[in-house]
């Protein structure tokens, strides 16, 4: 019986202590390289989560131009915005994108 609590209390520890990251196009050009953004380890300290608007201005070839943040709490966004920097999406004419990304603990 001890040995399932322990086990049980281990399990929702390590699940409060990691990070989810999803994020949603709104304009519709694919992704092709998504590094999701590291979770500051002073947002867990404070314990903030939230979603974090980005708009990217993406070139012909697909490579990041540009990254000016939208909203969001500012600890997170700066994470996302550094990582957006190093993403590719699908050839194609030059346009600008929104994206969400969700960061929860």
């Amino acid at each position: 019986m001890k040995v399932i609590r322990l086990v049980m209390t281990f399990a929702l520890v390590m699940s409060l202590a990691t990070a989810a990251f999803s994020q949603d196009i709104a304009n519709g050009r694919k992704l092709t390289k998504r590094i999701a953004p590291s979770y500051p380890e002073l947002a867990k300290k404070m314990g903030v989560a939230g979603a974090v608007k980005l708009e990217i201005a993406v070139a012909a070839s697909g490579k990041v131009k540009e990254v000016k943040i939208l909203g969001g709490h500012p600890v997170l966004a700066q994470a996302a915005a550094q990582t957006a920097h190093n993403w590719q999406f699908e050839p194609g004419a030059e346009s600008t994108e929104q994206v969400t990304v969700n960061f929860t603990r």
